[in-house]
């Protein structure tokens, strides 16, 4: 069968995964089906879908037994379709990552100040450029003060920090209850 793609590579190992899965279900589907037939010509027909599909997945003597698929070709064709169809999707999905990244290098190519002031505020209203300062982190740092902002600026959200806080507890408490057992232990 002839492919549209040049990664022969990853579509032949999709296709044999898929030849593999597809064989052995259709391979089982045909044990069942015999089992299913023998039963109603016997005139029953007490198992279940599960206990066939028991059956012929271990049944050695069964998948002997059974003569070539007619419609092998047809499996084939679909594994490779399914095959192609993993490859395909996986080359669209690359092909969309890679024109996003293409059209934002692009921007930030051709238009660097204006992302520059988009993404920073380095205009003063009027519209004038204006050095970076501390001002504008709207503290005053200082080495006192440093710390304490370094460790805001770290801390989780509050509902984070509320649970890391319980679990903190808990772990207290588990060690408090650890030695307390340990402290049984040694008195016995």
């Amino acid at each position: 069968m002839r492919i549209g793609t040049a990664n022969t590579g990853a579509f032949g190992i999709y296709q044999n995964e898929e030849l593999a899965l597809l064989a052995k279900t259709r391979l089982t589907r045909r044990i069942i089906e015999r089992l299913q037939d023998a039963d109603m010509f016997a005139g029953t027909n007490s198992s279940s879908m599960d206990e066939y599909r028991k059956k012929a997945e271990t049944d050695k003597k069964l998948r002997a037994e059974l003569s070539a698929d007619p419609f092998q070709r047809k499996v084939e064709v679909m594994a490779s379709v399914r095959g192609y169809y993993k490859v395909a999707r996986l080359r669209f999905f690359d092909h969309v990552v890679q024109g996003v990244h293409a059209e934002t290098f692009n921007t930030l190519v051709s238009q660097p100040p204006a992302q520059l002031k988009a993404g920073f505020p380095v205009e003063a209203p009027d519209g004038t450029l204006r050095p970076f300062s501390n001002t504008d982190l709207s503290i005053e740092l200082t080495p006192e003060t440093a710390a304490a902002h370094c460790t805001r600026l770290l801390t989780e959200d509050a509902d984070r920090e509320a649970i890391h806080l319980r679990l903190e507890k808990e772990r207290q408490n588990l060690i408090e209850a650890q030695q307390w057992l340990a402290s049984l232990n040694e008195g016995v």
